[in-house]
């Protein structure tokens, strides 16, 4: 079996240094060591013929350099997997970054791909990113695919896809066959093929294959690039959202595109307006909201079983003064139109409470939703984009606090409402 490996070099607009030049020319040799009947193609952004280019294949007779006159990464995979596939004998193609330093545990990792035996169509190397690269994730792609394509993304959290823009990935012939004919964006491929994978039903397979903590040159993605990098995001998935709902309403995608436009608006503040002031928000900040979230919602709680005992004893103790005033034989209060009042009056004091109950119970879900947040930033839950923290996110059983409460007004409201019909009924007949 013959393999092909796309060997992606990063968008620069000048020629590479010798220290970068040095790095490119170690991965060709290394994967040309893994196996000998291998294809590398080099995809480089230049529209020039880069002659310092030429010595990181010299003496290789099985790596080729393809200059592209894009600077989309996107676009020279592309490139690379067209020149790749003219070979019919090759059944995987591999695309590896070239940003990522070379080292041990970037050699291990890159062979832990190379040697997958899966025959999945396509297998997508999660990397374990920190720095900004983490960032772009946890601000922008997870965020905005949520808010597009929600089921897609919960399907992708589930599956262990913690990177959907990966550009470590194996594919079949088939599936890129499928995804060349196709529209081949120039940002975001990795996500668009693994949409196809999702969309295709049991057509295409696909996987994620954890890899270990790389380090590429994060100096090619400053904090304004990184937002350019999640606006691209964000048009393309506008784009190929309406690409998919053939019968989009447009309030439908406005209401869509406004909350994208808060997600954006967030990214940047995050990604550049925070780091060119200098006001980044400090692990301090995050364990105050948690705090003072957890005091408002026990305050609110006190607040809505005091509110309960309140109407609970007006309620009792009204029927009870009418009941002693009854066995003195006051003929007023023999009078059914004066229990009928009574229960009126439960109806609606049941009714506020029930009001203030509910009232207090969405804004302990505002609460819950800063707290978890608040504690996803400080690196305690656990996720698929922090698999490192300690609290696992879980739903539980049973009927909450505020459901309770609620339970017994509508208890006591219809109990109001029999008491009434029938005082009616007496009444009448």
């Amino acid at each position: 079996m013959k393999n092909a490996i796309i060997l992606n070099l990063p968008y620069k607009n000048k020629k590479y240094d010798s220290v970068e030049l040095e790095k490119f020319k170690n991965w060709v040799k290394f994967f040309t060591k893994q196996e000998k009947d291998i294809q590398i193609i080099i995809t480089t952004p230049f529209e020039r013929k880069d002659d310092s280019l030429d010595q990181i294949i010299y003496g290789i007779s099985n790596a080729s350099i393809i200059p592209s006159a894009s600077f989309d990464t996107c676009d020279r995979w592309r490139i690379g997997f067209l020149e790749a596939s003219k070979d019919e004998d090759i059944e995987f193609f591999y695309l590896w970054s070239a940003d990522f330093e070379f080292s041990e545990l970037a050699k291990s990792s890159a062979i832990e791909l190379f040697e997958h035996t899966s025959n999945k169509d396509l297998v997508v190397g999660t990397i374990q990113a920190t720095g900004t690269k983490e960032l772009i994730d946890s601000v922008g792609t997870f965020p905005l695919l949520e808010l597009w394509f929600k089921k897609e993304c919960k399907y992708l959290e589930r599956e262990g896809f913690s990177k959907p823009r990966s550009e470590l990935f194996r594919i079949s012939r088939s599936l890129l066959k499928e995804s060349l004919e196709k529209r081949w964006y120039p940002s975001e491929q990795t996500l668009h093929l693994l949409l196809i994978c999702i969309w295709g039903g049991m057509q295409f397979s696909l996987e994620p294959l954890p890899l270990k903590a790389l380090k590429d040159d994060d100096q090619l993605r400053d904090n304004p690039g990184a937002f350019q990098q999640i606006e691209r995001m964000e048009l393309w998935l506008k784009y190929i959202w309406k690409d998919r709902h053939a019968k989009w309403l447009p309030n439908e995608y406005y209401t869509l595109c406004d909350k994208s436009g808060e997600i954006l608006r967030n990214a940047f503040d995050i990604l550049v307006f925070r780091f060119k002031n200098g006001r980044p928000v400090s692990d301090a900040n995050y364990r105050l909201v948690v705090q003072d979230s957890w005091k408002d919602i026990h305050h609110s709680r006190n607040q809505d079983w005091t509110a309960l005992g309140a109407i609970l004893a007006a309620q009792f103790g009204v029927f009870k003064i009418i009941e002693t005033l009854s066995e003195k034989g006051e003929r007023l209060i023999d009078q059914p139109k004066i229990y009928l009042v009574a229960c009126l009056a439960g109806i609606v004091l049941s009714y506020a409470g029930l009001c203030v109950t509910r009232r207090h119970k969405s804004l302990s879900k505002i609460k819950l939703d800063w707290i978890t947040e608040a504690e996803n930033r400080l690196g305690v839950l656990k996720s698929i984009i922090n698999p490192m923290g300690i609290i696992e996110k879980k739903d539980y059983g049973g009927i909450s606090v505020n459901r309770l409460i609620i339970s017994v007004y509508q208890v006591l409201i219809a109990i109001n409402i029999v008491i009434g019909i029938c005082l009616i009924f007496n009444f009448c007949s």
